[in-house]
């Protein structure tokens, strides 16, 4: 029904009309969310990554494991190299497990997907410990969990 005081609907003007799920309406609606969730996923990822890197320099490197016995804390223990290199491999396995998690984490919150496995992946982050870089990934994935969290609305 037209009424006078409507124009008659054509082409053009039906074009012209922005639909609820066009394109330009959902730029607008991503550039009005924080960039929170990818400034943690970043931190997430670079905090998994240096686990990693950490432990596998722990695991393969022979000298840190002589400069450990070679201090003289292990001797009075009764550990051999050969019990030390077992249990550094199975915290580095451990620890790089907790780390996959985490970067998956990240990736997640970088997509801006899955809220709580994005949080629970930042979380085991902090308990992937990394002695070596003075627990800074351990830091770095808290400070991931606590923009996830602060950003929560921007996940769906």
């Amino acid at each position: 029904m037209e009424t006078e005081n409507t124009p008659p609907l054509d082409q053009q003007s039906i074009q012209n009309y922005p639909e609820m799920g066009s394109e330009s309406n959902l730029e607008n609606q991503n550039s009005k969310q924080s960039q929170m969730p990818k400034i943690a996923g970043i931190i997430l990822l670079v905090s998994g990554i240096l686990i990693i890197v950490h432990w596998v320099y722990i695991t393969t490197s022979p000298d840190f494991i002589d400069t450990l016995i070679g201090t003289g804390v292990y001797n009075n223990m009764n550990i051999t190299k050969a019990d030390l290199e077992a249990v550094f491999n199975f915290c580095g396995i451990l620890a790089s497990g907790l780390a996959v998690f985490t970067m998956i984490g990240g990736l997640l919150s970088i997509q801006r997907r899955l809220f709580w496995f994005a949080v629970i992946g930042g979380i085991v982050g902090i308990f992937a410990i990394a002695p070596l870089f003075f627990f800074v990934p351990s830091i770095l994935s808290l400070l991931g969990v606590i923009l996830i969290i602060r950003s929560r609305k921007d996940f769906h």
